[in-house]
């Protein structure tokens, strides 16, 4: 080198990229791909803390505290697809025909009122409001349905309990012959005794409140027809009181039929509000304020869609750019390696799971991904092995411990060089953990490492190797 101009930016390109003399060939482009990495890394795991439904939505995968790519880019189908599900069409139609709806409700309303008929009106908002409580984002049918099917699971559930409990006779046990029993003592004489309940009488029994009763019976035995509806109403309350002492079953069956007909409830008095006989204007505007509401609901699930979308989007476009600022660094580091071809050999040994040989020219050798990985347990040398001008970079996100394998620590990214049987094992972390999980034998060679990577210098000892900012070396 001299002192001009083009020497000096040659000089410091050689510096730069590590071809000089004593330097580690590449191994700037090396930190630059571990940075990009690492840069993809961070972002998953902010993600995870953004948008927590998105770790573990991909089937087989739970959460882990990270988010991929992977994982991005089926949140977004995922997304796509309920904003197909909440509309097929535009924001803007939805957003265009909820407005008319409610328009087209208000006028009905104020002319159903200007008609006299503001009490009418008055109770048909009350019963579609009193029902909104029940049904929450849901729609009316939607909750019915669902509450149904839970009704007909617990009944179910509870049948087979009672029915296992059949012929059992001590004292507290809940069978179909003990919902007999209450049933025909609360009845009494007010009624017909049945002779047996079984699951569908008793689903009968629970589903439907009696509102009338029917006077029968002759002499001792005769009763009115509102002694027979007060009768059945407490021998309702009989049955449904020891239903609900079944362990685990039978409080559930009364809560999930108790829950249809409140539901059934509200959509009777919506229905009987909606039509009120002779009632000018009612009717007309009950139709519309239910369309406005359908639209309405449509609306607040595009919107919330479209978020969803929006929010996927942005995921997947910065996994995008983050994917391509790490090509961006992996082409550069592979023309300068393809550049280097006579002085240097630069390999990968992300996916290594076997032995490795150096070559006779500099070896450097890297982890193309963020970190190592546990699975890749593997040998450099045996036929050439590592040696001088040969490094290991592994960057600055690791901490060398130059201590026994005990002395970890739980909080830092570690590597160790350990003694083993045929070389210098290095034990790279790939969690901070404090290598608790990692075995050695009485040799001191690594047995097991399941959240490690050893890589074993075949032939090398601990005096041969210099450590100095995440880059082993042989000297």
């Amino acid at each position: 080198m001299n002192s001009s101009s083009a020497s000096v930016t040659t000089a410091i390109a050689n510096i730069n990229n590590g071809t000089l003399t004593g330097l580690i060939p590449g191994v700037s482009l090396i930190n630059a791909v571990a940075a990009a990495n690492a840069d993809k890394a961070a972002f998953g795991v902010a993600t995870a803390s953004t948008n927590p439904t998105y770790d573990g939505i991909v089937t087989g995968t739970t959460k882990d505290g990270s988010v991929s790519a992977v994982e991005a880019g089926q949140a977004a189908t995922a997304a796509d697809t309920a904003r197909t599900t909440a509309s097929a069409s535009t924001t803007k139609i939805v957003t265009d025909l909820s407005t008319a709806a409610t328009l087209a409700a208000s006028n009905a309303k104020a002319l159903a009122v200007a008609n006299g008929s503001s009490n009418a009106v008055n109770a048909y908002d009350s019963a579609v409001a009193a029902q909104k409580v029940l049904v929450g984002t849901s729609t009316p049918a939607v909750a019915k349905a669902a509450a149904i099917v839970a009704e007909n699971a617990a009944v179910a559930a509870a049948d087979v309990a009672l029915t296992a409990n059949v012929g059992v006779t001590t004292t507290g046990t809940v069978n179909y012959a003990t919902l007999l029993a209450k049933y025909n003592t609360a009845l009494g004489t007010n009624g017909t005794a049945l002779t047996v309940v079984d699951k569908a009488a008793l689903q009968g029994f629970l589903d439907n409140t009696p509102t009338t009763g029917t006077a029968g019976g002759a002499g001792a035995t005769a009763y009115t027809a509102a002694q027979n509806l007060t009768a059945l109403l407490a021998a309702k309350t009989a049955i449904t009181a020891e239903l609900a002492k079944l362990p685990t079953y039978g409080q559930a069956a009364v809560d999930s039929v108790a829950k249809v007909n409140v539901l059934i409830a509200a959509e009777d008095a919506v229905s009987t509000a909606s039509g009120a006989a002779g009632v000018s204007g009612v009717t007309g505007y009950a139709a519309l304020a239910a369309d406005s509401a359908t639209k309405a609901d449509t609306l607040a699930k595009v919107t919330v869609a479209d978020a969803a979308v929006a929010a996927a989007k942005v995921v997947v476009d910065k996994y995008a750019a983050l994917d391509n600022s790490i090509a961006i660094a992996k082409a550069s580091l592979s023309t300068f390696a393809a550049a280097n071809t006579d002085k240097v050999t630069i390999s990968d040994i992300s996916g290594v799971a076997a032995t490795t040989q150096a070559t006779a020219k500099s070896d450097v050798f890297y982890f193309g991904n963020t970190k190592a990985v546990a699975a890749n347990d593997f040998a450099i040398g045996g036929t050439t092995n590592f040696g001088t001008g040969d490094s290991i970079v592994l960057g600055s996100a690791y901490t060398f411990n130059s201590g026994a394998l005990t002395t970890g620590n739980a909080n830092a990214l570690e590597f160790f060089l350990v003694k083993g049987a045929t070389g210098t094992q290095v034990v790279i972390e790939t969690e901070a953990y404090g290598n608790s999980s990692t075995t050695v034998g009485t040799d001191g060679t690594v047995l097991a490492s399941p959240n490690a990577t050893v890589i074993n210098l075949v032939g090398v000892t601990a005096d041969h190797l210099a450590v100095n900012n995440g880059v082993i070396s042989y000297v």
